[in-house]
């Protein structure tokens, strides 16, 4: 009887040891993905910094943003793809915007309109991204 007794306290124990391993590695796996979305977001969030301050500047001051468009689409597809349309929505006053600053010079710049409606759009979407964020915490 004891011999039973002490295998079945053998056995809990080993389940214990057990579950408490698969929830500490669970907790772990979902604590680096935490941190992972919650740095993708910010990476996010300072490519759209990127993005608003060259978009509204004339052709000839504009810095490149070459790379910032496609990390930014990419990070949205592949991680946060809830954000795909905000996105897309923004992609479209950004994309308006950038055609009128073609044609700019320094004697022209952007309507108060095309720039509130460009400031606005950006706002959107980072409230979106902050939104997003809360998840994360």
């Amino acid at each position: 009887m004891d011999l039973a007794i002490l295998g079945v306290g053998g056995l809990i124990g080993f389940l214990s040891a057990v579950g408490k391993d698969f929830i500490l590695e669970n907790n772990k796996k979902k604590t680096k993905i935490k941190n992972f979305k919650r740095q993708k977001l910010e990476e996010i969030f300072i490519l759209m910094g990127e993005v608003s301050q060259e978009t509204i500047k004339p052709l000839k001051y504009k810095n490149s943003l070459d790379g910032v468009g496609a990390k930014l689409g990419m990070n949205i597809k592949f991680y946060f793809p809830e954000l795909n349309d905000d996105y897309h929505n923004f992609l479209q006053v950004f994309q308006e915007t950038s055609q009128k600053t073609m044609t700019l010079d320094e004697s022209k710049t952007l309507t108060r309109e095309e720039i509130t409606t460009f400031i606005e759009a950006h706002h959107v979407f980072i409230n979106r991204i902050v939104e997003e964020s809360k998840k994360y915490v």
